[in-house]
């Protein structure tokens, strides 16, 4: 201990006496040292995911090794069913998602089903900023769809605290190599009858042949 330092009662790191550990405690206005849980880094994903393929199932993998919880958020809108695709419904989707999906999910991974995935992961964001939030979040998704909504005077008007302080990452993965297909690809395999193009682009890890019936046939 050097003259000016104090000790933090949780992690016992040593910082001086007018500071607080960023991890465990925080100064208030009136300079009191507030405890704190532990900062979090939370991974945030919103799809539409009709249907789930191999780009969805990679990303909530990614994000789920850089974070400590990942919270997934799922579009209730049915897709498709036009210009010759196959319309592919939540309902078959929540089949998939259930029977073959999210059981095989990493603990750490929450899946909601939401009227709106984006304005679901503004709401989370504005929650934190209003509570003066310390956790870290990260937001997944392909560098277009980011830099739409995730732009800085976006982030600036509805979550400013956040975004001033440096606690939110935009982490934007290329659709590159075995992540290059998209929802509207998929359905349109589904439409022509592509079975060895649409298995190939499901998550090897999955009953594939079931989610091909589940989806061609109902």
């Amino acid at each position: 201990m050097l003259d000016g330092e104090r000790q933090c009662g949780i992690c016992h790191e040593w910082q001086l006496l007018d500071a607080a550990c960023g991890m465990h405690e925080r100064l208030d206005d009136d300079g009191r040292i507030e405890m704190q849980r532990p900062i979090s880094t939370i991974g945030l994903i919103g799809m539409a995911a009709k249907p789930l393929h191999i780009g969805h199932w990679n990303l909530i993998m990614q994000a789920s090794s850089e974070c400590d919880r990942v919270d997934v958020f799922v579009s209730m809108a049915d897709r498709g069913g036009s210009c010759g695709s196959r319309l592919v419904t939540y309902a078959q989707m929540a089949d998939v998602w259930h029977l073959h999906l999210l059981h095989l999910l990493p603990k750490n991974v929450d899946v909601m089903f939401v009227q709106n995935p984006v304005r679901r992961m503004f709401e989370v964001l504005g929650d934190a900023n209003e509570i003066g939030s310390h956790d870290r979040y990260r937001l997944y998704g392909d560098p277009e769809d980011n830099g739409v909504r995730f732009a800085p005077d976006k982030q600036l008007k509805y979550f400013g605290k956040l975004f001033s302080r440096g606690l939110i990452t935009l982490v934007s993965i290329e659709r590159t190599g075995e992540n290059d297909v998209t929802g509207t690809q998929m359905r349109m395999m589904l439409a022509t009858g592509d079975h060895d193009s649409f298995i190939a682009r499901l998550p090897a890890c999955i009953d594939r042949e079931a989610v091909w019936r589940l989806l061609r046939l109902t």
